[in-house]
């Protein structure tokens, strides 16, 4: 990497003229946080008490600055230490005939600081404020785009998956040091620098190649997946899917309501319990399982009478309901229905957020989680404000074939030595592929101004009836938003079966019941109960796997695929993941056990690998417990917009090198602490002493 000399040298020629240069270019920069203590701006203190850090007002320095441009297929790196230097080289860099792609891979962090030298901003495409994925600047031509909404993964993970050289490791970079673009970088610390760049030269070198054209390159790992599913289809599938949209507006709000992730909860007599001699049981793949096994709305919602509900065959037919119960209680220790996912709710008693009991409850539900609340709770009574039904069936056979073809890739290539580059790109794939199937393309509209400021414009219903009709006309669009809703119900209801209906402990009493699920699956004692619900569950995906394959004509082997070893691994299926010595819960993502390993923990907010320094036996795990700084390994990003840094920013870096910035937008980087607090409610529910075998509802 050199210094930049203050002229633009592109050494990339092209052949006759283009709209869109096809040269790579790449920027990254490095940022010094600063704290203002009593004593001056210094970086984060760990020492100093946690409130006085969090009062300290806040600023972020660039003290270097690196661009990279393709050069003869490879990738000339420059830097530069004033970061006001970067808008000459933009400047250079302009042409009104040809304009050029600059790829940020953290576009969201980058973009905050380049507010201080950029001109007008237009064509802003940002998932919600402050996190663009492109804007283009005209006065140079130049298009800014995010690597990393391309990739969805960390700079290093893309580096391993999509290039040949590996990202520098920066755990010898010490951030939290006082650095000024006049601090002396040593060789190594700008060889660390030069290879942020070079990687994500690689990654956009990869894309290239495969897309032919870097304009032709999706903005997002999603649409990327959207853009090779699309090359699977013809006409008459896209025409199937946009007959889907909806065209009344209420209709697609009501789908929205009734979408709800994945289930995480705790079986709360057992939270805050040192518990003994427990076993995990996980689903392979559970969303791909649902995707390839389960029936799915397949023709457009119509509006019936919501007497017809009664006597309608759930089997056959989609339902959106529209209920509101009154007198609602649960039946088992374990609750299903999600606060927040209600659209009113009466007096209610709640298990960390799940509905214990209420007078009333307002929902928007699938079939499918209609049925488990009818089976979940005590109803006095039930009104059925509106019923939309379509016809079920599978989801179509071109994405059932692409679910498994990515999924006997993964599986048979997993520890493969040298394909472990495809193995992590199929991998991905199937993550984004429910992704793709879940998302929501028609949100608030994110705006940023010509003043610099974020707005973000609500939900409304012109506004949604515009997005269905451009959805009705889109020849791009192959994945309707009603699949992702009945998707995550039917993998709910997998879990569901095994947590609760079978392992709850008004069905088989304390000592067996199960501690936590999350998503997929489930951390119970080891009982001949676990066992067989695991396995039933097992029977049912396999004969409706079975079902699909005769439907279809897809060979069943498919989806029973093989590792390297020769080991099948059926699709959905439970299995046994480990046993545990010890395990404790505190709630949804937060838990500790132990193994033949060690001690592990896993807790949100909490990095796993340096939080469990903090442990020293499960029973550590308590509620208001403090991880610190570098137990937590977790930061808190400070936005500093035009006005919360002072004028000038006056310190001293670790040189001795006196230094004035005049940085007017940044993002200051701060360790956090955290703090196992528990909701007050919670708590005493947790806390109520019980016989085993009694249920409290």
């Amino acid at each position: 990497m050199v210094p930049w000399q203050g002229s633009f040298q592109d050494g990339w020629q092209e052949k006759g003229r283009v709209k869109t240069s096809q040269n790579i270019y790449v920027l990254d920069i490095e940022v010094t946080t600063l704290l203002h203590y009593t004593e001056g701006w210094k970086c984060f203190d760990p020492k100093r008490p946690a409130i006085e850090t969090r009062a300290a007002k806040k600023a972020a320095v660039p003290y270097i600055w690196q661009f990279g441009i393709e050069d003869k297929d490879d990738c000339r790196a420059y830097y530069g230490r004033e970061f006001y230097e970067l808008r000459d080289l933009f400047g250079q860099m302009a042409d009104k005939n040809r304009k050029k792609i600059v790829w940020v891979f953290n576009l969201a962090y980058e973009f905050q600081f380049l507010r201080d030298i950029l001109p007008d901003v237009s064509e802003m495409c940002a998932r919600r404020a402050r996190h663009p994925i492109k804007f283009y600047v005209k006065e140079w031509n130049i298009e800014f785009r995010c690597a990393y909404c391309l990739t969805n993964l960390s700079l290093k993970k893309a580096a391993e998956t999509y290039g040949q050289r590996r990202k520098l490791s920066g755990e010898d970079f010490d951030y939290n040091q006082e650095r000024s673009p006049l601090t002396y970088l040593p060789p190594e610390k700008l060889d660390y620098c030069e290879y942020d760049i070079l990687s994500v030269y690689d990654i956009i070198k990869y894309y290239r190649k495969k897309y032919k054209k870097l304009q032709w390159i999706p903005l997002t790992a999603t649409g990327e997946v959207r853009k090779e599913f699309r090359k699977r289809v013809d006409p008459g599938y896209v025409y199937r899917i946009q007959k889907l949209v909806p065209k009344d507006p209420e209709l697609f709000i009501l789908l929205m309501r009734a979408f709800m992730g994945g289930i995480t909860h705790a079986n709360y007599l057992k939270v805050n319990k040192l518990l003994f001699d427990y076993i995990s049981g996980d689903e392979a793949s559970s969303y791909p399982a649902v995707m390839c096994s389960e029936l799915y709305p397949l023709t457009p919602f119509r509006r019936v009478s919501t007497e017809k509900l009664q006597r309608l065959n759930l089997d056959k037919w989609a339902a959106l309901i529209h209920v509101t119960f009154k007198d609602v209680k649960s039946i088992y220790i374990n609750h299903y229905i999600l606060k927040s996912s209600c659209v009113r709710l009466q007096n209610g008693t709640y298990d960390n957020g799940r509905v214990i009991a209420a007078d009333e409850v307002d929902m928007v539900l699938t079939d499918v989680d209609y049925q488990i609340i009818k089976k979940s709770y005590h109803i006095g009574s039930e009104q059925v404000k509106s019923l939309h039904i379509s016809k079920k069936g599978y989801l179509p056979k071109e994405y059932i074939e692409y679910v498994l073809e990515l999924y006997g890739r993964k599986t048979s290539l997993k520890g493969v030595e040298g394909q472990e580059e495809l193995y992590r790109k199929s991998k991905n794939t199937i993550n984004s592929l429910f992704g793709v199937c879940c998302t929501n393309v028609i949100k608030g509209s994110c705006e940023y101004t010509a003043a610099g400021e974020w707005v973000t414009h609500a939900l409304s219903m012109e506004f949604v009836k515009e997005k269905l009709d451009d959805l009705r006309h889109s020849r791009s669009n192959c994945f309707a938003y009603q699949f992702g809703v009945w998707l995550t119900a039917h993998a709910r209801r997998r879990l569901w079966e095994v947590a609760c209906f079978a392992l709850d402990p008004v069905v088989v009493g304390y000592e067996k019941s199960s501690a936590y699920y999350d998503t997929d699956s489930t951390k119970a004692p080891d009982s001949p109960e676990f066992r067989a619900a695991m396995e039933k569950s097992n029977m049912e995906i396999d004969e409706k796997l079975r079902k699909m394959c005769e439907t279809y004509e897809i060979d069943l082997e498919l989806t029973r695929p093989k590792d390297p070893a020769g080991v099948p691994h059926p699709l959905g299926h439970w299995e046994f993941d480990g046993h545990y010595d010890e395990f404790k819960t505190l709630g949804a993502k937060r838990y500790a056990y132990k193994d033949d390993k060690g001690l592990h923990i896993t807790i949100a907010g909490v990095n796993p690998k340096k939080g469990v320094a903090a442990l020293s036996c499960v029973d550590d795990l308590k509620k208001s417990m403090v991880f610190n700084y570098d137990q937590c390994g977790k930061s808190t990003s400070y936005y500093l917009d035009d006005g919360d840094m002072p004028e000038v920013v006056d310190f001293v870096d670790i040189d001795g090198n006196s230094y004035q910035s005049r940085q007017r937008y940044g993002i200051a980087i701060v360790p956090t602490t955290y703090n196992m607090t528990i909701d007050p409610y919670f708590e005493a529910l947790c806390e109520l002493e019980m016989e085993k075998g009694d249920k409290i509802i």
